[in-house]
């Protein structure tokens, strides 16, 4: 078996380096990586013998491990796919090859930013919740001003009694859109925090 069919049985994407940075070899996982990526269509001409400062040019943590004749681990994303690289030299010898693995961890990564939103986040507003709301008041800086505000939905309990909880959840992100839309996060340094829990209380 070639080394080459080898590589494309790999389930990660395989990207060999020359000395020189140019890249002289790549499996077809890795084109599929690059084509989903930098839109490349036809590896023999967009990818073999490129260098990495023009191929790689929107990576640069990689190309300044290949320059510094460095073994590390990195991770790009772009457009909600994520990659964890890896960059090895194939033996000690000035001649040696660059190994680059790319691994697509896109779908691990978007599962553990959901969970994460699951924990900071209220399913029906995602506006932050309480929980989120005490480990940002714990971290806060205890020489900065910090202005809270306490909102309440007028008759809330009436309403969503007499018209259903239906039709309560629309109120709720309602009123939690308009809470994003007077205290937007680029114009209010914190971190605004909406709870249900209103519905039970008032």
């Amino acid at each position: 078996m070639s080394r080459q069919a080898v590589l494309d049985r790999l389930d990660e994407g395989i990207v060999l380096i020359d000395p020189l940075g140019k890249i002289v070899e790549v499996n077809h996982v890795s084109i599929e990586i690059f084509h989903r990526l930098f839109q490349v269509e036809n590896y023999l001409v967009e990818v073999i013998d490129q260098h990495v400062n023009q191929f790689f040019r929107e990576v640069q943590p990689l190309i300044d491990a290949i320059e510094n004749n460095q073994m590390t681990k990195l991770s790009y994303h772009r457009a909600n796919m994520y990659y964890d690289i890896h960059v090895t030299r194939l033996g000690n010898r000035l001649d040696d090859l660059f190994l680059v693995v790319w691994k697509d961890v896109t779908d691990k990564t978007l599962y553990e930013k959901r969970l994460q939103e699951m924990a900071i986040k209220d399913p029906l507003t995602k506006l932050s919740n309480r929980r989120a709301f005490i480990d940002k008041y714990n971290k806060r800086d205890k020489d900065a001003e910090y202005t809270f505000l306490l909102l309440d939905i007028d008759y809330f309990k009436h309403f969503n009694d007499r018209y259903g909880h239906f039709i309560g959840d629309k109120v709720l992100q309602q009123v939690a859109d308009l809470i994003r839309q007077h205290f937007p996060r680029k114009r209010c340094r914190s971190n605004t925090t909406w709870w249900r829990r209103i519905r039970r209380f008032y």
